[in-house]
């Protein structure tokens, strides 16, 4: 009866190798082979489908196009997910602006600024479809910015020229 149960269960080699030390070795060189076989197949699979799937996306900013107005030149810009904030100035003016990669549907977004060595800041929050801002101040020179788009955000600080 023991011996029916096993069969059924597909133990009768466990029956086998409990009656017989030699054979469970035997048996258990062979699991360790085939496991071995399989890891090494399933690793480099991984190692295939991770190098495609890891492959870093090739990050583009939006275009700022001058959106300041004419005269402004970057200082400095953050890629955040879906765009790119950016700080422009000409002279001691400063101007900031949130900008979508791809134009679209209306999103939460916000832009914000303010001389570094003040603590008001300017902002320009809302939903918009293709960016925010842009913003001015006076800077002498100097000045902190940030934008988000949905969740995504950054603030910068100290930014000089």
């Amino acid at each position: 009866m023991t011996h029916l149960i096993w069969q059924r269960r597909g133990l009768r080699s466990l029956a086998v190798a409990l009656a017989s030390p030699g054979a469970l070795v035997a048996r258990q060189n062979r699991i360790s082979t085939i496991l071995r076989t399989r890891m090494a197949a399933v690793a480099a699979a991984c190692v295939v489908l991770g190098l495609i799937a890891l492959e870093p996306a090739t990050a583009h900013a939006a275009a700022y196009n001058g959106k300041c107005g004419t005269g402004y030149s970057v200082v400095s810009s953050r890629n955040i997910t879906g765009g790119t904030v950016y700080l422009t100035h000409k002279g001691d003016a400063a101007c900031a602006i949130t900008i979508r990669n791809t134009p679209g549907a209306y999103k939460s977004m916000s832009v914000w600024l303010r001389a570094s060595w003040t603590d008001t800041w300017l902002s320009d929050p809302g939903t918009y479809s293709t960016y925010a801002g842009p913003i001015y101040t006076s800077t002498y020179g100097c000045a902190d910015y940030g934008g988000r788009i949905e969740t995504s955000q950054v603030t910068v600080y100290d930014v000089c020229w």
